[in-house]
């Protein structure tokens, strides 16, 4: 292993250290082990613009922007309550909520998802006594399960497009085989069977 590879596992070690167990600023950490990198000169200044992903960017804005409007139309918190609201107990409903935050994810980054649908939780869960803590972490998992599924769901689906020169569909079919795509949604089949045993307990009425 080279001195540079060293460099960039202790940057990347420190910085993700940082990033779990303090609650620091997040860019500052993450500007904090990039200027780390280039005054030990793995990172050549005059290099650096040519090193960024620019495309990946470009997508990421774009999905931050779309999700920024997704949020305000208001119809993620409708298509919520309308599946509560047709709920039989609690459980169902708190497995659909689960269910919806999944599909979003599928097209929107998986922070924003629970940005969407976490406020739908925290008020079910205050209405109904229960604790939202299974309820949030089960939205978290199918959100971040789900983002990995395709191009757009999440930036390290982005960084592996743009290095593999993946396009949209080989998250699909990739060269003839089912790809990414199809191991994730077996995973969220039996992550929604996981959620439901978890759930059932829950059985007051909506």
């Amino acid at each position: 292993m080279t001195i540079d590879k060293i460099y960039v596992l202790i940057a990347f070690a420190g910085g993700y250290s940082f990033l779990a167990l303090t609650r620091w600023n997040k860019a500052y950490i993450v500007w904090a082990a990039l200027i780390g990198l280039v005054v030990v000169g793995v990172l050549p200044i005059a290099q650096l613009p040519l090193d960024i992903h620019w495309n990946v960017i470009g997508v990421f804005a774009g999905t931050l922007l779309l999700t920024g409007a997704f949020i305000f139309s208001g119809v993620p918190a409708r298509i919520s309550n309308t599946l509560v609201a047709h709920s039989p107990n609690m459980g169902v409903a708190m497995l659909l909520v689960c269910i919806i935050s999944s599909v979003i994810s599928l097209a929107v980054e998986n922070v924003a998802t629970v940005l969407i649908v976490a406020p739908i939780a925290l008020d079910m869960a205050r209405r109904q006594k229960v604790s939202p803590v299974p309820f949030l972490i089960g939205i978290a998992i199918c959100s971040n399960l789900q983002g990995t599924a395709t191009l757009i769901g999440d930036p390290p689906s982005m960084i592996l497009a743009a290095s593999e020169q993946m396009n949209f569909n080989d998250f699909f079919v990739y060269r003839g085989k089912p790809s990414i795509f199809w191991a994730v949604e077996a995973g969220a089949i039996a992550s929604f069977g996981i959620l439901w045993l978890l759930f059932r307990k829950n059985r007051q009425h909506v």
